[in-house]
Parts: structure tokens; C-alpha cells; sequence
């Protein structure tokens, strides 16, 4: 999967979990420019604005992140086949982080979590994803859902919702090949 098309399966996911259409992003953004996720992009860019116009700015509502999810990310890079990308949903309250995180070309996955650093940086952990939020769906294709609240008991506090805002948090996938990381994405404001 290039960046192009995995930034389309981003933006088609989130349309996708905001009704906005009627196929999983993961099997219909393969169709190139005539693939439900390229006209999303047309009709917004054409109505003005581009992806960004019609944002929920802080305190109306549920607040959209997204992840191209790539080698290159980590530090320091590494050469891989495997890419993901993944949509998050902040709620209103700030209390509660959902997210849908597919991962493609990857045979298997020894750890996965969420980390706070800075594009670039690498960071601690602030949360694990537990092995039954990871789900095989194909032969190296992997879903990763679940919530994330200011409940757990690695908690989503204050503090990261300030770093996931900022765009200081990524998700990062390890390997038995690369146990450091083999695909990182960082998390990002839409």
C-alpha cells in the first residue's frame, strides 16, 4: 500500500465511521482515484476548504485523529513491506479515545501500544493493546479496536489527551524480526 492510498483508507475510515458511507475503508480503497475514499476527497476539496473545512473545534463534540502507519516512522527507520493506518475518535468529554487501526503485510504481531513523543523521538509506553483488541482478518492483515478511557488502569489522563492533541502520540507495532518496532504511525489532529 503507497502513502496515497493509505492516506485515502484514513479518510475513508472516517467517513466510514461517521455514516458516511456504506463499505469497510480496508476493502473499498483500493480502486484508485474511482474508490469511494478519492471522491470524498474531490467532493470536500471541491466544495471548498479541503479535508480540514467543516473541523469540530475543541469542546463541540467528538474530535477525529488519524495514522499512516509506516517502517520509515520509526527511529531509526526500518525497511519493511508492512503499513496500517488508523482512525481515532476523542470524545466530547475527553474521557474516552476509540480506535480502528488496520495493519497490512505484517505474518505476526509480538506487542503493540500507544507511546508520547514527538515525531522523530521515541517515547514510553502510556498503553498496551490488549490481545483481544488485535484481530487477524486475513493472512498478514490485522485489526486493532478498542477504547481507551480515563478509567483504564493505564489510564487516558489529562496529560495525554494534551499530547494526542498536539500530536505527540503514535502507535507502534514490534515484530519478532523487530523487536524495537517495525511500524509506527503517529497520531494527528484531522
Amino acid at each position: 500500500m503507497n502513502k496515497h492510498t493509505a492516506i485515502l483508507t484514513a479518510v475513508a475510515a472516517m467517513a466510514w465511521m461517521f455514516g458516511c458511507g456504506q463499505q469497510d475503508p480496508v476493502s473499498s480503497t483500493s480502486g484508485g482515484a474511482d474508490s469511494p475514499a478519492a471522491k470524498l476527497v474531490v467532493s470536500r476539496t471541491k466544495a471548498g476548504g479541503g479535508l480540514g473545512a467543516g473541523r469540530m473545534q475543541s469542546g463541540e463534540g467528538p474530535r477525529v485523529f488519524s495514522a499512516v502507519i509506516t517502517g520509515d516512522q520509526e527511529v531509526p527507520g526500518v525497511t519493511t513491506e508492512g503499513s496500517g493506518t488508523g482512525t481515532f475518535t476523542l470524545n466530547a468529554a475527553k474521557t474516552q479515545l476509540s480506535f480502528k487501526i488496520t495493519i497490512h503485510d505484517l505474518s505476526a504481531i509480538a506487542a503493540a501500544h500507544f507511546h508520547n513523543a514527538a515525531t522523530g523521538i521515541n517515547g514510553g509506553v502510556v498503553r498496551g493493546f490488549a490481545a483481544s483488541e488485535i484481530t487477524q482478518i486475513g493472512t498478514d492483515t490485522w485489526r486493532v479496536n478498542g477504547v481507551w478511557t480515563s478509567s483504564d488502569t493505564q489510564a487516558l489522563t489529562p496529560a495525554l489527551v494534551q499530547a494526542l492533541e498536539a500530536g505527540s502520540l503514535y502507535v507502534n507495532f514490534h515484530t519478532a524480526d523487530h523487536k524495537a518496532g517495525e511500524l509506527r504511525g503517529q497520531v494527528e489532529p484531522l
